[in-house]
């Protein structure tokens, strides 16, 4: 494994966590496509069906676990735990006008016409446009949140470094796959796309996004008064000075006054 492809994992663990992390902290699922989060979880079963077959190492065994569990975990928050919170009026782009073109072009473009294999590039072929129901819905709603941003540019710079990663191993072991860099050239395009246009999109931020205000600090010359009390022929006024010097902590004022009866001139 070379450092480009652990670049672009590094950037598609982080993509899913900032995913993840925004749903539990918020207990909300508002603004993320139940319907993107599906075509991925999608994406990761046909792709790693493998897993029982083939083992590669305890590196790429990880990963794919991670990425099937994690998958099942988002759609599970959004159609179960939190699906109050779904946005379903937003989230309206019909999946099946992706789903039956990549199937179709997976049983006539492949490698070998086996089950596993044929999956495997269904896989490669619905990873490349399963982020459009999320832009879509963005485009619909008008705007986008802070943690958005982050997702779409972490899965979109993980698959473009995949492009350098399959640059490279051409380069290095005369290796490469036609399939898998159409679809990252076709995917990191669709990605470029959304970006220009969700350029005129709001930013927002959610009530539980935003930054809590710190706290008025007191004045230290803030003085406290207490309700004046009658004292002989005077008036006793305290002030307290929360923060002040020990000798100016309290101090008493009497004033000297004569406190005119009713009805009697001053």
């Amino acid at each position: 494994m070379n450092i480009f492809r652990f670049a672009a994992d590094l950037l598609h663990v982080f993509a899913i966590a900032t995913l993840l992390l925004k749903i539990w902290n918020t207990r909300s699922c508002a603004g993320i496509s139940g319907k993107s989060q599906i075509l991925f979880g999608l994406v990761y079963v046909t792709r790693y069906l493998d897993l029982f077959t083939t083992y590669v190492s305890l590196y790429n065994s990880v990963m794919k676990v991670f990425f099937v569990v994690t998958s099942a975990v988002a759609i599970f928050l959004i159609y179960v735990q939190y699906k109050k919170t779904y946005e379903h009026d937003l989230d309206l782009f019909r999946i099946e006008l992706l789903l039956l073109p990549c199937a179709m072009l997976s049983l006539v473009i492949n490698h070998e016409d086996i089950v596993l294999e044929v999956l495997w590039t269904f896989s490669t072929y619905l990873e490349s446009v399963a982020i459009i129901p999320q832009l879509f819905m963005v485009k619909k709603s008008g705007g986008i949140e802070k943690f958005m941003i982050r997702y779409l540019i972490a899965f979109g710079s993980y698959r473009a470094i995949y492009l350098i990663n399959w640059a490279y191993r051409y380069i290095m072991e005369s290796h490469y796959d036609l399939i898998a860099i159409f679809a990252g050239i076709l995917q990191t395009i669709i990605y470029i796309l959304g970006f220009f246009l969700l350029r005129g999109v709001k930013v927002v931020v959610s009530d539980k996004e935003e930054e809590p205000q710190s706290p008025k600090k007191k004045n230290p010359l803030e003085a406290k008064w207490t309700p004046p009390s009658n004292h002989g022929n005077g008036k006793v006024v305290s002030v307290n000075i929360p923060e002040g010097p020990a000798e100016v902590h309290k101090l008493v004022i009497v004033a000297n006054c004569t406190i005119p009866a009713p009805g009697e001139k001053v």
